[in-house]
């Protein structure tokens, strides 16, 4: 990310420890997930470390998730007209993409791209602005959202197709839902009337919120020089053999800026920032160790 998208603000959300309003509200969310494997809890110290070392802001808040973090700091760049590009494997982002805010998936693999609106809709079938509906009908198990018994992604699109306005939409007009064009419509009205509760229920917990109060606004959000110093010692540590070769190379190379620090990145030399001032373009943010 810091190589591709150099010139801009990149800052990184972590889950705070503990769990959020959702489970308050409904103690089954996530329940079904496994817990972190042993081996990987003493990884994620070493991650934070070499995040901040890099010069890059971490920001985590308790009582929501990143998700609620990353849509608020969305919604705050957009307000303030700058381009948004969310880098997250999460499909839950979809629903934060518009004309100013993207989505890059897959980050770090094979066949990563970048989701506009029209790629949303391409890839999952229902614009940003319905995928909220679509969870909140078919549920989703890696959340454990429950969603509508009985009724499953093709059933959904179709119900999204017909009702435009989504969830409010077919509630609205339950009685028409038998004529939707799609295999087992005439049960589809007693599926959705039978768990009305859960899809509501299902429509709040996979709605991300956009007005977390954050203690560090957008506009606050600043990279620092990388640390050098502890970049080499991390890399080292960590046996990041490849990015420390290049991060000697360019330690030699570049002349030295404040507190010891070189203006490399700590990763790809090139792309550094000239000085010690932090760009301002746009904002990205990356959400787990594999998207840095």
């Amino acid at each position: 990310l810091m190589r591709e998208y150099s010139g801009s603000t990149i800052a990184v959300i972590f889950d705070a420890p503990g769990g959020s309003f959702r489970s308050e509200m409904y103690p089954e969310y996530k329940s079904n997930r496994s817990s972190m494997p042993e081996d990987l809890v003493p990884q994620i110290d070493s991650i934070r470390r070499l995040v901040q070392a890099l010069g890059l802001p971490v920001v985590q808040m308790s009582g929501v998730e990143a998700d609620d973090v990353i849509g608020t700091y969305a919604a705050q760049a957009q307000a303030r007209g700058m381009d948004v590009l969310i880098a997250s494997g999460d499909k839950d982002i979809a629903q934060l993409v518009n004309s100013k805010v993207s989505m890059l998936t897959n980050v770090g693999g094979n066949g990563s791209h970048v989701l506009d609106e029209a790629g949303v809709c391409g890839q999952y079938g229902v614009p940003p602005s319905l995928f909220v509906d679509y969870l909140a009908l078919v549920g989703d198990t890696s959340d454990n959202i429950p969603g509508v018994r009985g009724v499953g992604p093709k059933g959904a699109l179709a119900l999204l197709q017909h009702f435009t306005g989504g969830l409010p939409d077919i509630y609205k007009n339950i009685h028409e839902v038998p004529s939707v064009s799609v295999r087992g419509a005439k049960t589809l009205a007693t599926k959705l009337a039978t768990d009305e509760s859960n899809a509501h229920l299902s429509y709040t917990l996979a709605t991300i919120k956009t007005d977390v109060d954050l203690e560090v606004g957008v506009e606050d959000l600043k990279m620092e020089p990388p640390d050098i110093t502890t970049l080499l010692q991390l890399y080292a540590q960590l046996e990041f053999s490849d990015w420390l070769k290049e991060l000697k190379r360019a330690k030699g190379a570049e002349p030295m800026g404040k507190a010891g620090t070189s203006s490399a990145d700590g990763r790809v030399p090139a792309s550094a920032p000239a000085g010690n001032e932090p760009p301002k373009m746009t904002c990205e943010v990356a959400t787990d160790e594999q998207q840095l």
